[in-house]
């Protein structure tokens, strides 16, 4: 589990395949995040177990359907990276609740300049429109943001410059991709607005 409250930005140093496992290492460029063999880790927002960790090197396992289904199957050597580590008992939360479990990517379609920042607006996959609501957390490459405005097919999200400076979202342009995950509150929440199918024909066919 997660805040969303990105702790470090890490370089790619190199990404190989292997069958159906892709090998992904990175290097933490100012003070160390410190992980262990085992330790979960968000990497723009995909939980990923790291496999080993030599001289800053850190790096994970990534199973072939997670890697074509995230933004790290667009991944080159250089590139930055939103890192997190796990959420310990007793730590403050100043996010919401990250699982590190990614529902869809969605496309930047506009970037436009605010006082204090950027709005981002990005497209909004059906599947996911019932879970996205204005003032509602979401999670962008593992960033813990709030919803501004829901449209038809796109809904935007403000990011401060202090956000700008601390993750990777100050080289995204339109057209890039992010890792979306639906707040895990909303997933549980939205189903319980559907009408039940036990009524009494059910009941009755059932043998009650």
């Amino acid at each position: 589990m997660f805040t969303g409250l990105i702790e470090k930005t890490a370089q790619i140093k190199s990404i190989k395949r292997k069958n159906n496992i892709y090998l992904l290492c990175i290097k933490i460029l100012d003070t160390a995040v410190e992980t262990k063999k085992g330790d979960s880790v968000s990497v723009n927002g995909v939980c990923l177990t790291v496999v080993s960790n030599k001289k800053g090197i850190i790096c994970f396992e990534i199973m072939g359907r997670t890697f074509k289904n995230t933004n790290l199957s667009f991944l080159k050597k250089k590139d930055m990276v939103n890192i997190e580590n796990a959420l310990s008992l007793g730590e403050k939360i100043g996010g919401h609740f990250v699982q590190g479990h990614v529902d869809n990517m969605v496309g930047i379609k506009s970037i436009k300049k605010k006082p204090d920042g950027l709005e981002f607006t990005l497209s909004l996959p059906a599947q996911s429109k019932p879970f996205i609501v204005t003032k509602g957390s979401v999670a962008l490459d593992g960033i813990s943001l709030t919803v501004q405005e829901v449209k038809k097919d796109a809904f935007s999200v403000y990011i401060i410059s202090h956000t700008l400076k601390t993750t990777n979202l100050e080289k995204r342009k339109i057209g890039h991709k992010l890792n979306l995950e639906i707040d895990i509150l909303a997933k549980y929440a939205c189903p319980q607005n559907k009408p039940s199918s036990i009524d009494a024909d059910f009941l009755k066919k059932s043998g009650f």
